[in-house]
């Protein structure tokens, strides 16, 4: 976690998470969050609306069920100009507010039907060289780096201002994904459960 007064950070291991139960995961993961001036509410806001853009999958889906799968937050730790101008409510309905979130509704159906077919191929229909992928084609149905800062450069002229906040939220560790025929009911829980912690930090 970025520290603006130190120029310094400070750092979690594993087992600070692991010991988070139901009476410290709000302090916890407001540490994430506090740069050692402020609580970044305005990375907080943009975490919010990008986890309710997975919980929206979810929610529509039937088709896998993930298990130890995990969310990466990442955010720019210098504030922008800024932060905190747009409430919650009006960051949900301004244009270009929510960036498009992992491709999810593509890359997960793209996964699992290479999965199926065990053959390798790109989400995007990549052609392969020599067995390399190109940096703007993932297999993964991730974007490379130039393809991210195009999308961002479309995002600021769409809205017509800067996104609410340099924020990532992307769903990772796809090692234990399985068909079903049913929602995952204990994926939405979990999502359910952070939302209303990332609330209730952000109320305070």
């Amino acid at each position: 976690v970025y520290k603006v007064g130190s120029d310094s950070f400070d750092t979690y291991d594993q087992h600070y998470g692991r010991g988070l139960v139901k009476d410290t995961i709000q302090e916890g993961l407001s540490k994430f969050f506090y740069n050692g001036d402020i609580l970044r509410k305005d990375a907080i806001t943009a975490s919010i609306l990008k986890v309710q853009k997975i919980l929206q999958w979810f929610e529509g889906q039937s088709r896998f069920h993930f298990y130890a799968s995990s969310l990466l937050f990442v955010y720019e730790g210098v504030c922008a100009p800024s932060p905190g101008s747009q409430t919650l409510r009006e960051s949900q309905i301004a244009p270009g507010a929510c960036e498009q979130n992992n491709n999810i509704d593509q890359s997960l159906s793209t996964m699992y039907s290479l999965h199926k077919k065990g053959c390798v191929r790109s989400h995007y229909q990549a052609k392969q060289d020599n067995g390399v992928w190109s940096s703007s084609q993932q297999p993964n149905g991730n974007r490379g780096l130039a393809r991210l800062e195009e999308d961002r450069e479309e995002e600021k002229s769409e809205a017509g201002q800067e996104p609410l906040s340099d924020v990532e939220v992307k769903m990772i560790d796809f090692a234990h994904v399985f068909p079903s025929d049913v929602p995952d009911q204990g994926y939405i829980y979990g999502l359910k459960n952070l939302l209303k912690v990332l609330h209730q930090i952000l109320e305070e």
